[in-house]
């Protein structure tokens, strides 16, 4: 049985770009669908891949290739590339760089994010592309060039580059076997996790046939296929075809996985690896006894024995000689084992080609996908068993189409081979991940619908990635909390954000589809607008407090509070308690509940993340913010708002209404009959009074066709009418006079003054606020001054929001309506709108808050795409130095080829009598675009374009060439930017 030391381990993540395949996804559809993805190529696709016409024409040319989509494109803004830089690097690298990353990010990892000592072991196959492209293109360049070259291409730095730029600690080293290399990648970074050398590993190759896309010759009696098609195994088998691909796991102990909750697709149970020595016929032949015994060695290792196996993943060359002997080894090993049913052999060649060093990696992930679906996967190329292998039916046999994984002995499980040429051999055994790690734990805590958030670098990014969200919550597959999670917490936030609210996957993309992107502000300054009277606080009060147990222990506070200064109780009415009619209007009850609310919303908001830098409120509103503010305790706040209930309920009935006109003609309307009580515009003014003189201003105003509407309100706030109540009210106020420090800003809408942190309200403030004309307008104005403003309302409608929407001009700052905004709508709807619509702003969520205690794992979710730019030296270059994208050189000034002074390109002399050029901004860019292949703008710094230690060996070389100066490089490093390295050239050149 297996050594409890040797602990399992988990295949957490995964990312390819095959034939036919970018994704895992699609790559499992096109093995299930028998897609056959090695394809003829035209003799216009071979001429413009680089075959030369003779050689395309040749009758033993044949015309097969697996060929990977986008094999010279690459993203390398993302990784901090120049493009002169990226054009240099090895394809091969470049590609497995993108899967590592996307592994990583498959797997819930943010690439960038501390997460322990992460390796990274790898391979690359033959780099053809520096031989074919870049050694003939460069050959004219200086020295620096085949330096930077030499560390751009040489294999042994593909792990050390992806550990270098995603800021891995773990071991990195890049391993070579030919054809088993990535295979043996996986042994490796197995034992590195058993010997304690990293938490987590990173596994893979890759390999990129260049010309891109072309063919091959076959020679008689060679490997090659004559015909173009793998037949691993059937009498038609002649040979293998040949493909590109690329491919990364990352690999985790099963144990940690489980308690981090990490979604795990298949679990590594153990791994062998060995060479055939001299038991060959030759250098390049298999041997039946090395392969036997790797196989045999794995499965010690696992702690099974070959009846526990149901599925081997072959080499699967479709050579005479290399299937023979496979099959002979898989009969030595399986001969003695009592099957219940023959073992089922798959192969992988004839689907996507033999692509050398990635092809035991996509076998490895190929076996994953089917355990993770339990279906035995199809091997298209087999119509007929070859006889003169004489494989034991008893044994073994093929799958024609998918067929249901059932398991034996509990689990189903399978081995993986991969033979190098040269004889060193690799197998691993590999298990369905347990039932307890697949299963997602009983969602407890919060009973909410799900929030998915999905951000990009751009535009065309966003878009992918809402189309592949949609599809996957149309598949299926994976339960929604999870999706949510691994959205929330396992992709990096990028500045163009959207998201989806939803309770099944209907809702969800339709959410999506309506959904308006937004981009995240860097720092934004996040603040809370309380509302002034709302009656739908009542029935929010009930459905917040079952769903948010923040909000509930704040409100239950709040309520308790209220009551202890004789206000009425509120606790009924968040059991879910239905108010009498007339209490809905009733202020005692109403405005009371608004506080309420509005302490515990703030809470819950601030509990998520969104936590204020500053607060303005409306009317009653202000109480709320003032609490959240620190200017009044919760005693303080409470009784103000209990008395001020009460002063409104004595009015007596009054009428306010809300006129779409400016305040100095307002008040020239309603002279001294009516009170302006909020001005909440330029043209928004809100008159109240006694009910009959706000009929009759009405009358006028609809007559002379101005708009207005009268509020929900019965009683006539911040007018006259409150005068008898001033001194009542002082009182009270004095009673709970406090220091009152401000925490953050305060933003008055008495006097419309911002009253920073560390400062205090003056004495007699609520007194005045209770009478004064509420000068929203001027309060909005200030609070929306700065740059980069989100404004969640704290409230239930959308009043606030639009207000201060209406009182700033900048178009990206982002106003949240309330909870309730929508009345088809819950309130906990509304919040997690709230939290999305700010994230799409730049705010930081505490999105763990959005979940009961282990709620969700981590399930299969978009990943950011990467940039799809073309970075290649053509082989046959126009010039000695080959670039992409090449910057704009200015025109010659007029009269410039007349003997006029041309500014850009100024010739001086040296004293030695010879000519260089003087420096100056234009022409010292146009040096640094030669090295770095990209436009410079003027206030660039060489680093942050890319550059580095050895693109700047290039830059002194060219200074040299053009300017005739000799700086050194600790001199360039000092002055990296373009007008520090100008004036340290001029001053390096002399006086001119």
């Amino acid at each position: 049985m297996r050594d409890d030391s040797h602990e399992p381990i988990a295949v957490i993540g995964m990312a390819l770009r095959l034939p036919g395949a970018l994704t895992p996804e699609q790559f499992w559809h096109n093995i299930t669908e028998g897609v056959v993805s090695v394809g003829d190529r035209s003799r216009a696709e071979l001429l413009r891949a680089g075959v030369s016409p003779d050689e395309a024409d040749d009758p033993d040319y044949v015309p097969v290739h697996g060929v990977l989509d986008g094999a010279d494109r690459f993203d390398a803004e993302c990784f901090g590339f120049s493009p002169r830089e990226a054009a240099l690097i090895d394809p091969q690298q470049r590609k497995f760089l993108e899967c590592a990353s996307e592994a990583l990010e498959d797997a819930g990892y943010l690439p960038r994010a501390r997460r322990g000592r992460v390796g990274v072991i790898a391979c690359t196959g033959n780099n053809a592309y520096l031989v074919r492209n870049l050694l003939p293109a460069l050959a004219a360049e200086a020295e620096f060039e085949s330096t930077a070259m030499l560390v751009a291409a040489e294999k042994d730095h593909v792990a050390t580059r992806v550990a270098h730029r995603l800021g891995l600690t773990g071991p990195a080293f890049t391993v070579q076997t030919s054809c088993s290399s990535s295979l043996v990648a996986v042994h490796l970074a197995v034992q590195s996790l058993r010997a304690g050398d990293a938490d987590m590993c990173i596994a893979g190759g890759a390999s990129i046939q260049v010309p891109l896309g072309a063919g091959y010759l076959h020679a008689p009696g060679g490997i090659a296929s004559p015909t173009g098609r793998c037949r691993p195994f059937d009498v038609g088998a002649d040979g293998t075809v040949f493909g590109s691909g690329v491919g990364a796991v990352v690999l985790k102990p099963l144990s940690t996985a489980v308690a981090d909750g990490d979604r795990i697709d298949a679990v590594i149970l153990g791994t062998a690896i060995n060479n055939d020595g001299a038991r060959k016929v030759g250098y390049t032949a298999p041997s039946v006894q090395g392969q036997a015994e790797v196989i045999r060695a794995a499965q010690r290792a696992a702690g099974v024995r070959a009846h526990d196996i149901q599925y081997v993943e072959t080499h699967g060359t479709g050579t005479g000689l290399g299937d023979a002997i496979e099959i002979a080894a898989l009969q030595a090993v399986y001969q003695d084992a009592e099957l219940d049913e023959a073992v089922v052999l798959g192969a992988l060649k004839p689907n996507i080609g033999h692509t050398d060093s990635a092809s035991g990696i996509s076998a490895l992930i190929k076996v994953v996908l089917a355990l993770r679906s339990e279906m035995l996967p199809p091997t298209p190329s087999v119509t007929e068993v070859d006889p003169d292998l004489s494989i034991d039916p008893r044994r073994f046999r093929f799958c024609g189409r998918p067929e249901r994984w059932e398991a034996r002995g509990g689990r189903q499980r399978a081995g993986v081979s991969s033979f190098g040429l040269g004889g060193t051999n690799a197998h691993v055994i590999v298990e369905r991940a347990p039932d307890d790690a697949r299963k997602t734990p009983t969602r407890t805590g919060l009973s909410l619908p799900s929030l998915l958030p999905l951000s990009a670098r751009d535009e065309d990014g966003l878009r992918t990635m809402r189309a592949d969200l949609a599809d996957r919550l149309i598949t299926g597959g994976h339960p929604i909390g999870d999706v949510a999670r691994t959205l929330q917490d396992a992709r990096e936030p990028r500045r163009h954000r959207v998201f989806a609210v939803g309770h099944s996957s209907e809702e969800l993309v339709a959410s999506l589809a309506r959904a308006n992107p937004a981009q995240a502000a860097r720092r934004p300054g996040l603040g809370f607008a309380f509302s002034g009277f709302g009656q739908s606080a009542l029935a929010a009060l009930a459905d917040l407090s079952v769903s948010f147990p923040v909000f509930k222990a704040t409100a239950e506070a709040a309520a308790s509070a209220i009551r202890d200064a004789g206000g009425p109780g509120i606790d009924a009415l968040m059991a879910g308690a239905r108010p009498a009619t007339g209490e809905r209007a009733d202020p005692r009850i109403a405005q009371p509940a608004m506080f309420v609310l509005q302490v515990g919303l703030a809470r819950t908001y601030d509990d998520l993340g969104l936590a204020p830098e500053w607060v303005i409120g409306h009317s009653l509103g202000e109480y709320a913010a003032a609490y959240v503010a620190g200017a009044l305790s919760l005693p303080a706040a409470s009784a103000l708002v209990v008395t001020r209930s009460r002063v409104m309920e004595a009015l007596g009935p009054g009428a306010m209404t809300s006129v779409r006109a400016p305040e100095r003609t307002v008040r020239d309307w309603i002279r001294d009959r009516l009170d302006v009580a909020a001005v909440n515009a330029d043209d928004a003014v809100v008159v109240s009074g006694a009910k009959s003189d706000v009929e009759e201003l009405e009358a006028f105003l609809e007559a002379r066709g101005t708009r207005f509407r009268r509020l929900e309100i019965g009683f006539a706030a911040h007018s006259r009418y409150l005068d008898p109540f001033l001194a009542g009210f002082r009182r009270v106020e004095d009673e709970h006079r406090e220091s009152g420090t401000l925490s953050r800003s305060f933003v008055s809408s008495v006097s419309g003054r911002t009253f920073a942190a560390g400062e205090t309200l003056p004495g007699g403030y609520w007194t005045e606020h209770l009478r004064a004309t509420v000068r929203f307008a001027d309060a909005a104005r200030s609070a929306m001054a700065s740059a980069d403003r989100v404004v969640a309302e704290i409230g239930t409608g959308h009043a606030m929001s639009y207000l201060m929407q209406q009182a700033t001009d900048d178009q990206t700052a982002l106003c949240i309506p309330g909870v309730q905004s929508d009345p088809d709508r819950a309130a906990s709807d509304g919040v997690l709108r709230a939290v999305g619509t700010a994230w799409t702003g730049g705010v930081d969520v505490r999105w763990s808050r959005l979940r009961g205690p282990g709620a969700a794992r981590l399930a299969p979710a978009p990943v950011h795409p990467f940039a799809d730019t073309r970075h290649w030296i053509e082989r046959r270059p126009a010039a000695p130095l080959a670039r992409e994208n090449p910057p704009e050189v200015p025109e010659p000034a007029s009269g410039a080829g007349s003997g006029q002074a041309d500014e850009s390109a100024r010739a001086e002399t040296n004293d030695d009598g010879s000519r260089h050029e003087s420096v100056t901004s234009e022409s010292l860019r146009e040096v640094w675009a030669n090295v770095l292949g990209r436009p410079v703008p003027e206030d660039a710094n060489f680093f942050a374009l890319g550059g580095d230690s050895l693109a700047l060996l290039g830059l002194a070389k060219k200074i040299q060439e053009a300017f005739q100066v000799r700086p050194t490089l600790r001199e360039l490093s000092a002055n990296a930017d373009v007008a520090s390295m100008v004036t340290l050239v001029r001053e390096t050149q002399g006086p001119s």
